[in-house]
């Protein structure tokens, strides 16, 4: 028979064999492609399994037209038998994979496939069921005999099956991939099973066999549902093994002796090491300190440890702080067989807690350390004063005019001019000496070991002199001058805060001389007291009278600004000096002891406007009201008392009132006020925490209040406008903010510039200048009665 298969004279020219040539040809390139581009998947395999099967009984087909004679045509028919029983158990096969049912279908499909080889051997070596050929139009065909029916009625039976598992498999799909991929199958399939036509001819009937059509259109559909909707076999060792691959973290498997036995690329990149180097080296080699050792010794001895920091050499030698976390490997049998290491690189995040940690000593504008760190200085002062006798001295600069400087050029200019200052009191002082900036225009100066007052006056002096040469804000010149307040340790001194407060005291004194506008601090500055006497009995008179007033301040949204609430801020119409901010009286306020009667009348009148605008008014029925609470009232006993009582007087519900507490005031008793906080919230009262970034941690402390909004200070607002370093400290702050759940609030907004950062970074409220200054509580009802925005600006309007 193989010779006469290849002599050349036994085959003649017929078009049929064409098309089943080239169907072949394709089947053997979809199937390769498909098995190489989706080589993770199972169904590739077995759809690279029926094309192999079909290319081949398309190709004995293809010989079979050519042949010119019977014999030949029947070789070729007995060949092509060879192929075409399998195509019903690699069809159903394939279907199998494609429904993941191997587990409770495999004995059906090992059934099929020895059923249906049987079959193939009976029809190659059996007249019943191969009988001959017979000549057609187009070319010789096979003809089966009747003992045939025991091949193809189990053969079209089978492919029904496919057909019914896919339909059923498609109605039970949900809705997305799976459903579109059930779908792509159950057409594919439907085209396939097209060429049982094929079999028309082998009975005698005069049907043009087309199956090549059927097979090309499945082999089309299948592979570009395999393509399209990705069939990878997603276990969960294949999950695994993509994850630590592709992860960011640092992972290394580690067998019982400590050596490592796998490393994922981010490990190897970070230790500059290929996979193949790393491989068999003791983990510890990778340790960067003694301390380090030990800790990965311990994940190694253990079965488990969490978040442990451990500090790696990295690529050139530099050392790498990690986040170290590990498992214990374990075999079937419960054997320790070796440890899983999975680090973190933490150094962004440890930049990141020393930036914050910085912010909480040193003043954003100036550089400068800030009050906390000036105290804690000064107490370091006093406890050497303690044990060797020296004296120190704490000085005071008070600016003069600053404020004037920041209506005539802006906040900005006025930043600059502290800027300024703080790199001349620098100039002035000795290395070991510390500058601080203490409020918004004073400037602390710690004078280490000075021989009396004297010596502390010619260092006021020195500074008095550095500050005369003008600097140019603005293109015109500014003369900075100021007065210097100075107070002088001694034995009595054990408050680093007194101290401080009588160099204060001791430079507002110094205002109102028009000499060298230096004063020390003695007995005559007790005079002062004497005056903030006068001023705490104008206060109660004023509490009685009616002499304080609420200005309010629009919040709005940064997306269209909106306005969405409103700030309370007290104001006091003072009968000789005008309107007083609140920096003018609340330190008195606070000494004599009145503060809180002062905040329940504040709050009694917010919420008490609130109500009337919202009784007029109905735009404003979604207004909210934020109301400053100091620490003395956060923990007035009477506190929850009042605001239930002012609450049910004024009609407003808990939720739009938002109590504004600065991290300072939260800081000052956490004990205490974390159950206040917690009994306030409990009755449905929003709480904001005011001037974040400005304490003493502006991080420790969020995690234990459930608080709602997160005001963030105007020092990060302005901070990141000027460079890269301070906008990544306001995003961090804002993401932090979304992390706990908390409304992002921006105060001090007062240039286009930071409006648009703070949208560009996801800020959700905006309050400042640039929408509207604080306006009394008359032009808040004739606005809201004119149906007019609360935010005035216009440069701010320009966004609507």
């Amino acid at each position: 028979m193989g010779d006469t298969l290849l002599n050349t004279g036994a085959y003649v020219a017929r078009p049929a064999a064409i098309p089943t040539f080239m169907v072949s040809a394709l089947l053997l390139g979809v199937g390769t492609f498909t098995l190489v581009r989706e080589h993770r998947s199972r169904e590739s395999r077995a759809f690279a399994l029926f094309t192999v099967v079909a290319a081949w009984w398309m190709f004995a087909i293809s010989w079979m037209y050519l042949a010119a004679d019977a014999s030949t045509a029947l070789a070729w028919a007995r060949l092509a038998i060879l192929g075409i029983p399998f195509l019903a158990p690699a069809t159903y096969h394939f279907a199998v994979r494609v429904l993941d049912l191997e587990e409770r279908r495999s004995a059906m499909v090992w059934a099929a496939w020895l059923y249906f080889a049987a079959c193939a051997s009976a029809l190659v070596g059996s007249s019943l069921f191969l009988s001959g050929v017979r000549d057609w139009a187009w070319g010789p065909y096979p003809v089966l005999g009747r003992w045939s029916l025991l091949f193809t009625v189990p053969f079209v039976a089978l492919l029904l099956l496919t057909l019914v598992e896919l339909w059923w498999a498609w109605r039970r799909s949900p809705p997305g991939t799976a459903r579109h991929r059930a779908r792509a199958f159950l057409l594919a399939f439907l085209v396939g099973d097209l060429a049982l036509i094929d079999f028309l001819p082998a009975y005698g009937l005069p049907v043009h066999p087309a199956g090549w059509e059927a097979v090309a259109g499945f082999a089309l559909i299948a592979a570009w549902a395999i393509w399209r909707h990705r069939l990878t076999d997603f276990s969960p060792a294949l999950a695994a093994e993509q994850l630590v691959r592709a992860t960011s973290e640092l992972v290394a498997l580690c067998d019982h002796e400590g050596l490592v036995r796998f490393a994922n690329p981010a490990l190897c990149l970070l230790v500059g090491a290929s996979p193949e180097e790393l491989a068999g080296r003791p983990i510890s080699e990778l340790a960067a300190s003694e301390v380090s050792k030990l800790t990965l010794g311990n994940a190694l001895e253990r079965d488990r440890i969490t978040n442990e920091e451990a500090e790696l050499v990295g690529r050139d030698g530099q050392t790498v702080p990690v986040s170290l976390s590990a498992c214990g490997l374990r075999d079937p049998n419960g054997f320790r067989v070796g440890t899983a290491l999975l680090a973190r690189d933490i150094r962004y995040q440890r930049q990141m807690q020393a930036e914050l940690a910085r912010r909480a000593f040193y003043d954003e504008v100036t550089g400068l350390a800030n009050r906390a760190l000036l105290l804690d200085r000064i107490r370091l002062a006093g406890s050497r004063v303690q044990r060797s006798g020296e004296r120190f001295g704490v000085l005071c600069l008070d600016l003069d005019d600053f404020h004037q400087v920041n209506e005539a050029f802006g906040r900005e200019a006025g930043d600059e001019l502290l800027a300024n200052v703080g790199s001349r009191l620098q100039r002035v002082v000795r290395g070991d000496d510390t500058v601080a900036r203490i409020d918004d225009d004073r400037f602390g100066v710690l004078t280490e070991r000075v021989a009396g007052a004297g010596e502390a006056r010619d260092v006021a002096l020195r500074i008095l002199a550095e500050l005369e040469p003008p600097l140019t804000l603005r293109d015109r010149a500014v003369f900075p001058s100021g007065s210097v307040g100075i107070a002088v340790s001694r034995p009595d001194y054990d408050d680093p805060a007194e101290l401080l407060r009588d160099a204060q005291a001791a430079a507002s004194r110094a205002k109102g001389q028009t000499r060298e506008r230096i004063t020390i601090f003695g007995p005559g500055i007790r005079e002062h007291a004497v005056s903030a006497l006068e001023m705490a009995g104008d206060l109660r008179r004023a509490l009685a009278e009616g002499e304080f007033e609420l200005f309010f301040q629009p919040i709005a949204r940064v997306a269209d600004l909106g306005v969405v609430a409103v700030e309370a801020l007290l104001r006091w119409r003072h009968p000789r000096r005008g309107l007083l901010a609140p920096a003018a009286f609340l330190n008195v306020a606070r000494e004599a002891r009145i503060l809180p009667q002062i905040g329940w009348w504040v709050l009694e009148e917010a919420l008490g406007r609130l109500a009337a605008w919202r009784e007029r008014h109905p735009t404003s029925a979604q207004l909210h009201v934020h109301v400053n609470l100091s620490v003395e009232e956060l923990t007035h006993p009477e506190l929850l008392r009042r605001i239930e009582g002012i609450l049910a007087r004024t009609g407003v519900e808990p939720r739009s009132l938002v109590l504004e507490i600065t991290e300072r005031t939260l800081l000052h008793r956490s004990e205490d006020a974390i159950g206040i906080v917690d009994a306030l919230r409990s009755r449905g009262i929003r709480l904001c925490v005011d001037d974040f970034g400005t304490g003493y941690s502006s991080l420790a402390y969020l995690g234990q209040y459930p608080l709602d909004v997160l005001k963030i200070d105007a020092t990060f607002v302005r901070a990141a406008t000027w460079g890269a370093d301070g906008a990544t400290i306001l995003e961090t702050v804002l993401e932090l903010s979304r992390n706990l759940g908390m409304v992002s609030v921006a105060e001090g907004v007062d240039t286009a510039a930071q409006l648009e950062h703070l949208r560009r970074s996801g800020c959700a409220l905006v309050q400042g200048y640039l929408l509207a200054e604080p306006m009394p509580a008359s032009e808040v009802e004739s606005r809201l009665a004119a149906g007019a925005s609360l935010v005035t600006s216009p440069i701010a309007r320009l966004r609507d």
